[in-house]
């Protein structure tokens, strides 16, 4: 690996979306941690261009809504982001989740220079969360070709 190349840049959404009125804020209270996005669909608002209803939503971002943690391979920043839930504090929102009709997608965000693709593996422990959570997982991966 050349060493003029910059270490890939992660950024990680845990989101969980209803379409009915169901208190996110429940969510927050149950795992402790503060989202960065917590709106109910009552009070969600519509697309622009298709004029659809938007789901209520409550997502946690990592390291922040703006921040990037730099890594070479996604299983680091992975198992920081899952530090915070513990077993025990999973169980309660994986209830809340399927009792209200809820999906979650885990969203991965990864920036990277030509030639320098970071390793991109999901360990086991977070596959479990995600397996509990009945979770998609999304990637996004964007190249930085003005190098």
């Amino acid at each position: 690996m050349d060493a003029n190349y910059s270490t890939p840049e992660f950024q990680i959404f845990l989101k969980v979306a209803f379409e009915n009125d169901f208190d996110v804020n429940r969510i927050t209270e149950a795992l402790q941690m503060k989202p960065c996005h917590c709106i109910r669909y009552s009070e969600s608002g519509y697309t622009k261009a298709a004029h659809e209803k938007q789901p209520g939503a409550w997502w946690y971002c990592y390291p922040s809504p703006t921040g990037f943690e730099r890594n070479w391979t996604l299983q680091d920043v992975l198992e920081k982001f899952f530090a915070p839930l513990g077993e025990r504090k999973i169980e309660m929102p994986e209830g809340i989740v399927k009792e209200n009709e809820g999906r979650v997608a885990l969203a991965v965000n990864i920036f990277f220079e030509h030639e320098a693709l970071p390793e991109i593996c999901f360990g086991g422990r977070a596959m479990r969360i995600l397996n509990r959570l009945d979770a998609d997982i999304d990637i996004n991966i964007n190249e930085d070709n003005e190098s």
